[in-house]
């Protein structure tokens, strides 16, 4: 999905619009609706990043207020598709979020129990990451990786490396991205590794995990059981 490819259509521009809605408006009408491309999460891609990659991605999703799996996704649109579609793609939710009336939800009883993280363990220095990707983007990537002669999740992994500590830092790839264990390597093969399973106050936050409420009284059994 080439977007530059394609022509644009021009929509007529109300005359009481302002002058930045009208550039945002302009951009949209340039790039085709992103927002199934960026939202749909249809295909997993497994990697692994070394650890001062995932705390810098950590921080930077922390900081624009998003998900560590949102804000990659983000990048390799960008990376795939752009900047400038990238930046459509913002435009695009933000008038969407004007248009859609917003409902409050009955909050969840959490005062009895507690969260555990079940982290995947891949050896010193090496997160794991499970990336939510649309089909459009799982493809072109693959197109792109192919090109480049590597597999999917080491390109994925060179696109966020890059994004994250720039280009100049891709030539020497083992001194860069260190070498991969052969738990990370199964990893990314989709096999099954090693999980720990972690307290709130012990996680890091970095990587992929799955977040499980513990209720107090499987708690209670948990212990019973253990007498």
């Amino acid at each position: 999905m080439w977007w530059f490819t394609k022509k644009s259509k021009s929509a007529p521009v109300a005359q009481t619009i302002n002058p930045r809605q009208q550039a945002e408006r302009e951009l949209i009408d340039l790039v085709p609706d992103m927002t199934g491309v960026a939202d749909k999460q249809e295909v997993a891609i497994k990697i692994w990043l070394p650890e001062i990659v995932a705390r810098n991605v950590n921080w930077m999703a922390t900081y624009y207020g998003q998900s560590q799996s949102a804000w990659i996704r983000e990048r390799l649109i960008a990376y795939t598709y752009g900047s400038v579609a990238l930046q459509a793609l913002w435009f695009q939710r933000d008038r969407a979020e004007r248009d859609v009336a917003r409902f409050s939800r009955k909050m969840v009883d959490r005062s009895k129990g507690r969260w555990v993280y079940k982290v995947p363990q891949l050896g010193k220095n090496t997160v794991a990451f499970k990336l939510w990707i649309s089909e459009q983007l799982c493809s072109d990537l693959h197109a792109l990786a192919e090109h480049a002669q590597i597999g999917l999740s080491a390109f994925v992994r060179e696109a966020i490396i890059a994004e994250m500590l720039g280009r100049a830092s891709l030539p020497e790839r083992p001194e860069i991205l260190g070498q991969p264990t052969e738990t990370a390597q199964a990893w990314e093969r989709g096999e099954e590794v090693p999980i720990v399973e972690l307290e709130e106050d012990q996680f890091d936050g970095l990587g992929d995990s799955d977040r499980e409420w513990v209720e107090e009284t499987s708690i209670l059994k948990l212990e019973n059981s253990k007498i």
